[in-house]
């Protein structure tokens, strides 16, 4: 006979331990993304769910941060109903990340109390490697070295060109971050120009480069992404393009290069210094010492001071006083002054400095020659200035008349002697710090007189460049002046169009897409200065208002 049991109290014991379980399964963490696998260029969204009253662990996103650059980080509550009714909230942290790297990488777990999420393993794909229809002369990437087997410190320059004749949106490099090499910004923008019978825009931007270590080193590609209107599939498409910059081997310092110098690789340097040797001083003369030292290949603030170790090397006699270095882009002036407290012939020592000619690749010294100055000691008249007197107690006879006569004899010549002296003593006081100002002011002119003919002709540019190339219908030659002008106040795109009213977003639209898009119509001279116009209300607008370029992802311009 067979017996048939009831299963319903088991039901009973399973649903009551659901019940009790339910809280503990719901304190679980988990972890999702929005995809599996992704282009370098493309960000993924990663949400982690944890109970409300938990938290995860910060390891675990530091350790997230080493392979994803984490662009937004949000978080909200989630509410839920379990089986037997009650409601629960758990929290939801979201990341919008975006890969440092390709190939396959692995987001950690993240944990909470005892639980933890199951690791995602995500695969990048090189940009360059996407595929699309859009013609190679349609967007052409180069990347160009000015030299490829530097030396330590020696700087050198990278220069990206983008040409491109479509319009381009959300456009971005990657690939322009150079851990190895300290990186300067030196120029970027674009200009239009013609290839091959073609129109472009060429977007250029200069870096230099500088290595701190000899090595080799294989300096990724630089990747253009960005997207455009196929007008052949009607839709917005993503397209990608690659410049490869290659290799670079950094060369160490020469073993003949002196060991305790300042290594200096440049194209070349001069010493000189404004001394004459030929001159003759008094004890208590003090003299302006000017040293001017000119560097091509490298900034003036790598120079070293060539006065360091003189001073311990000056002859008894002779004091060294100095004020501050003057440095600009090119040139180092150092500004002391000597004081002579000895008689004799004295000689100040010579000062060398060692460079490496890049050039000729070879050592090479930049040398003030030791010179011999010729100091004489103090006359009695100048004596008489410092208030010297004759001993005392010194007996001389002398009749009253003649002691009177040399009395007064002697009082106007001291008299004629102190003034002397004391006018000399006025001037060199005097001349001592005008002659430093001077040397300062001829040393920086040039860099003034350049600026200020620099912010003239932009001023003047502005004001006329703009009227003058709409009169000659040089519409080409506008709209490179234009840029220009944009460039000088560091004006976008995007900015000009959101500052100009409706009349000049048209003139603007029509000018570009006359040059750019498939719209032949061309603008009218009248359009162009109205254009030129309302340009010239926003130049002083901005002309002061320089904005930040350190950006971490480099765009080539707003939209």
């Amino acid at each position: 006979m067979i017996r048939y049991i009831s299963l319903a109290p088991f039901k009973w014991i399973v649903f009551c331990c659901a019940m009790i379980a339910a809280p503990h399964l719901l304190a679980e963490v988990t972890a999702r993304t929005d995809r599996y696998e992704m282009y370098s260029d493309e960000t993924l969204q990663l949400n982690v769910n944890v109970d409300s009253r938990s938290n995860i662990n910060r390891a675990d996103i530091e350790s997230l941060q080493t392979l994803f650059d984490i662009l937004e980080q949000r978080q909200y509550t989630s509410t839920s109903t379990t089986l037997n009714g009650q409601r629960t909230t758990s929290k939801v942290l979201q990341f919008r990340l975006r890969p440092k790297n390709t190939g396959i990488l692995t987001i950690p777990a993240f944990r909470s109390g005892n639980e933890a999420s199951q690791p995602i393993q995500i695969t990048v794909y090189s940009a360059a490697k996407r595929p699309n229809k859009l013609p190679q002369d349609a967007v052409i990437i180069s990347a160009t070295l000015s030299e490829q087997t530097p030396y330590v410190k020696q700087p050198f320059v990278l220069t990206l060109e983008v040409a491109y004749n479509i319009e381009m949106q959300n456009a971005a490099l990657e690939g322009l971050t150079f851990p190895a090499f300290d990186s300067v910004e030196l120029n970027k923008g674009t200009t239009i120009e013609t290839r091959s019978n073609k129109q472009y825009k060429v977007y250029r931007q200069v870096l230099q480069l500088t290595a701190d270590q000899a090595g080799r080193y294989s300096l990724p590609d630089i990747v253009l992404s960005a997207d455009y209107y196929n007008a052949t599939s009607g839709q917005v498409e993503r397209f990608s393009r690659a410049a490869q910059v290659g290799r670079i081997d950094v060369r160490a310092i020469p073993k003949n290069y002196p060991t305790n110098a300042i290594w200096l690789p440049v194209t070349s340097l001069t010493l000189e210094d404004n001394l004459d040797s030929n001159q003759s001083y008094q004890v208590g003369d003090y003299i302006d010492w000017l040293t001017l030292m000119t560097v091509e290949g490298a900034p003036a603030t790598q120079l070293p001071d060539p006065l360091a170790n003189i001073e311990a090397q000056l002859p008894t006699g002779v004091r060294l006083y100095r004020n501050p270095a003057e440095i600009d882009d090119s040139r180092r002036v150092d500004v002391s002054a000597l004081s002579f407290t000895a008689a004799g012939s004295l000689r100040l020592p010579e000062i060398r400095i060692p460079w490496w000619n890049i050039d000729k690749d070879k050592l090479e010294w930049a040398t003030l020659p030791a010179r011999n100055m010729r100091v004489a000691a103090v006359s009695q008249n100048s004596n008489a200035t410092n208030g010297l007197s004759p001993a005392p107690n010194q007996a001389v006879a002398i009749d009253s008349e003649q002691a009177s006569s040399d009395e007064t004899e002697t009082e106007t010549t001291t008299q004629k002697s102190f003034n002397f002296w004391k006018a000399i003593a006025i001037l060199l006081a005097i001349a001592w710090p005008a002659t430093v100002l001077y040397f300062i002011f001829i040393a920086r002119k040039p860099v003034q007189k350049t600026t200020e003919q620099n912010n003239k002709t932009v001023d003047t540019d502005a004001e006329q460049s703009l009227a003058r190339y709409a009169k000659q219908n040089d519409i080409t030659g506008f709209y490179n002046e234009l840029m220009t002008q944009m460039r000088a106040i560091e004006l976008t795109e995007k900015q000009l169009i959101n500052a100009l009213d409706d009349d000049g977003v048209n003139a603007f639209e029509t000018l570009n897409n006359y040059l750019f898009a498939e719209q032949r119509q061309q603008p009218d001279q009248d359009s162009l200065l109205l254009l030129a116009k309302k340009f010239r209300k926003l130049f002083k607008q901005y002309k002061a208002n320089n904005r930040s370029k350190n950006k971490s992802k480099q765009q080539l311009f707003d939209l």
